[in-house]
Parts: C-alpha cells; structure tokens; sequence
C-alpha cells in the first residue's frame, strides 16, 4: 500500500523545487514561466513564491517589459541572505570558502598549516580562527559548516573514525571546549560541524556547478592527492558511498604485492607510488619538497625525478584501469598535485589506461585536471552545505 503525502510534505517539496528551479534559471523566471516550467497551477506557485519572498531567500525585482506579453518581474536569489561555509583541513594547508544562494564567493583563504603537527583541536581551532576576517554581513544567516578532512568519517557525519595521514583516530569536533575561538559569531563554532571526505566534498564541485544547479548527467572518477590518495565515484550526480559511505580509499588499492611498506599496514598501495612524499622520497628530494621543487628537477633532466614521475603515472594507470573497467566510467579528474602533475605524466597515464581498461577501444577515456586548486574541497564542502539547505524547506525560517 502507498501511502500519500501530507499537505505539509507537498509543500515543502514544491517549496524546493521551486527554489532549485529559480536557482538553476539560465535566465530569471517570472512566476507565470515558472509555473509553466514545473508544472504547477499560477496561483500556488504565486502563493509559494510569496513564502520564498518573505523567508528572504528569494527577490523579485522589477517588471521587464518583453517583447510579448505584460512585463514580468524576474526571481533571483536574494544575496547576502544565506551562505554556507566549507573548510578542508589537508596535512599541508587549510582552506575556507563561503558561498551564498546565488553562488557569490563571499570569502575565500588559504593557509600553509602542517596539520599533521598539531592535535586534532588545534588544527580545527586554527581553520576556525580564520574565519575571523570573514565580516558576516547584517541579517545574514549561516545554514551550516562543513568541514573536509582525507580520511572516513561516520555515516552521522559527526565523527572522523580514521585519517591515518593526519593521524587521527574517533575524532569527534562536537565533543572538545571551544572556549578559546574568541572573535567568531556564536553561530561560527566547531559544535556546528558537518564533516565529509575531502575527495567527495572535492567532487562536489563538480557535480554542482552552482548552489541548486545540478549536473545530474555527471559521471566521473575524481582523484584527490597530497600524501595519501582518495577517490570519489560519482554517476549520474551522486556520489556512490558504499554500504558506509567509505568507497573510494584508491590510495590503498594494491598496484604491486611486492611493494613498500604503506602507513595503513599493507603493501605496495598506490600512495606509495603517487602520494606526494612517496615520490619526493623516489626522487632523492627532502621530505618537504614540494610538486613544483619535484618538476624541477625532472625537468632538468635528474633520472631519479623522472623516474619517480614514470612510476607515479603506472602506478596511477593500473589502479585506475581497475576502477574504470569494474565500473564503466569514462572520465578521470585529477585533483592536487596531481592536477600539477597532469602534462608531465598525462602520456604514459593515458597509455596505461589505453593498454588495461578493455573498453577503451569503443569509448575514449578523457582525463582533465582540476581548475580550482587547493580550494576544490573547500568549495565543494560549501556547496554540499546549500545543496542540504535547499532540499530541506522546514529548516528555512524568516
């Protein structure tokens, strides 16, 4: 038997669909295009739009004269009414970036941090602390923080179970004294955290191009490295989590029985070949030398350098050809360095792929770098807070 929805759930899920509608205009919509769009009859979508009015999510500016027809009052997202903040804490850096509704970057910064020195405390307290130069402007309300760390998080999203780069264990943020966060806003506080894969908030990115605009055809393997390597799976704008939502540990996938020695206890994992130390340490660099010092020297022609870049680029080629031929996907983003890696090992990636995925000789494989840097995750972090707050119309309040 099946059971129908209440007045008050159809509301709502006519309020967010009206909102994402709005939100993912190409050009804004007048309430009579609106209503045509989705569906619904003029005057309810008049009488939700109303509400939208009122909760200071939406503007209705002035009427445009068209070409046909009476003039039309176009609906935008209200800016400076809502925005979500997202921090990535990565072993070598911090980085936060707040978006509004209507996808303005309101703040952005990114911070040098060894994060592996300090205890799990410290590193949050110091990515909250530079939210202080975040002027939070008058009437603005902050819909949720989300923080990204490179490790699995509980399905709750309230705790790290494991992050063996940054060498945290059952790290719950809600659970430590945040006395000391002086200069923040009450409703800036670690209490308040979301936390996410750093290589699935990395892929959010992607799959929204904008707060509400969905790529529901987005289908791609995005591969998030520093020290360690993460993966996230995405098909059809979702996120493929696994039955605990930890899929996409790639870094440990075995590319060698016979391998070094990997930090989680096994041997031979792709980090050990493509994880930024890894190759450094392959290149007879110092341990905190960094992407460009390593393309340096392979540039210069140094035959350790080279070939720790040629075993990176195998390495990579075999884990990922396992992943494309189990699961049918075409595109590969590269994220950190191995964005920055990207025209250097891009050739005897490719190769590999070409030789190891067997569909490859019917479906070209496409592999892109990431365009927004060290502040992927943290976008992506701040996207998935919006995408959470549109699809969810009773945490809305005026």
């Amino acid at each position: 038997m099946t059971v129908g929805k209440n007045s008050q759930s159809l509301r709502q899920d006519n309020l967010c669909l009206l909102l994402r509608n709005i939100l993912s205009a190409e050009t804004a919509l007048s309430r009579a295009s609106l209503a045509k769009q989705v569906g619904l009859a003029r005057p309810t979508v008049s009488r939700l739009i109303d509400e939208l009015v009122d909760l200071g999510i939406v503007s209705e500016l002035e009427p445009v004269r068209n070409a046909v027809g009476r003039p039309a009052a176009p609906l935008v997202p209200r800016p400076g009414a809502y925005c979500s903040i997202g921090i990535e804490v990565n072993l070598n850096y911090l980085a936060v970036v707040v978006l509004d509704l209507a996808g303005a970057e309101l703040f952005k910064v990114c911070e040098s941090y060894a994060c592996r020195a300090g205890s799990p405390k410290q590193v949050i307290g110091r990515a909250f602390s530079l939210l202080r130069d975040f002027n939070v402007p008058a009437g603005m309300q902050i819909v949720s923080i989300w923080l990204a760390v490179p490790g699995l998080v509980t399905p709750d999203r309230k705790s790290v179970i494991t992050s063996p780069n940054l060498g945290w264990e059952n790290v719950t943020p809600s659970a430590f004294e945040w006395d000391n966060l002086t200069g923040l806003t009450a409703t800036i506080s670690p209490t308040n955290l979301i936390l996410a894969n750093e290589a699935d908030a990395s892929a959010y990115t992607y799959i929204y191009s904008a707060p509400g605009k969905l790529n529901a055809d987005a289908t791609f393997l995005y591969l998030s490295a520093e020290v360690g390597i993460g993966a996230a799976i995405v098909r059809r704008g979702k996120i493929f989590g696994g039955q605990h939502g930890w899929a996409g540990e790639i870094g440990h996938m075995c590319v060698d029985s016979a391998g070094p020695v990997c930090r989680c206890g096994s041997n031979g994992c792709l980090e050990q070949y493509a994880g930024l130390e890894a190759m450094v340490r392959r290149a007879g660099l110092e341990r905190d030398a960094s992407i460009d010092q390593l393309l340096t020297a392979a540039g210069e022609g140094e035959t350790k350098a080279e070939q720790a870049l040629c075993e990176c680029a195998r390495a990579l080629g075999i884990a990922v050809a396992n992943v494309l031929n189990l699961l049918d996907l075409d595109l590969v983003i590269l994220g950190g360095h191995l964005a920055a890696l990207h025209e250097r090992i891009s050739d005897v990636f490719l190769d590999e792929l070409r030789h190891r995925v067997l569909s490859s000789r019917w479906a070209s494989i496409s592999v892109s770098p990431s365009k927004y840097g060290r502040f992927t995750a943290a976008r992506g972090a701040a996207l998935a807070g919006l995408e959470a707050f549109i699809r969810n119309p009773e945490t809305w309040s005026a």
